[in-house]
């Protein structure tokens, strides 16, 4: 009889902890924005984002977190096209500036996805 009332106030706590962590919402108030423009940041990487020749043109998607501060967390590869230009979208969003999204007021952890679009020279 104690084993069970034992794993049961174990899954009572484990379920008291997981709710204290901080979520993260995909659908903010007010989303978070990249300071500046999203042209003036097509312009920023216009030259980094052409394909070797063994890779075809087209957009590299990038899932990740923009945190409290503005900051890119885990940026991963939603969908992408060939390793360099998987790899290089990469390298562009964790450069990306952010202004926090917004929730009743408060900056908060949020989920983006973003295309980078790669052509052919």
């Amino acid at each position: 009889m104690r084993v069970p009332f034992t794993l049961l106030l174990l899954l009572i706590l484990q379920s008291c902890l997981a709710q204290d962590k901080k979520a993260v919402l995909e659908d903010p108030e007010i989303s978070p924005q990249i300071y500046g423009s999203y042209d003036s940041l097509a312009t920023a990487i216009r030259d980094k984002t052409i394909v070797p020749n063994d890779c075809k043109a087209g957009k590299v998607f990038v899932k990740f977190l923009v945190d409290i501060n503005g900051q890119v967390k885990d940026p991963v590869i939603a969908k992408g096209l060939c390793d360099k230009a998987n790899e290089t979208a990469l390298d562009i969003v964790k450069t990306i500036k952010f202004i926090p999204g917004k929730q009743k007021d408060k900056p908060i952890e949020s989920q983006r996805v973003i295309p980078i679009t790669f052509r052919k020279e």
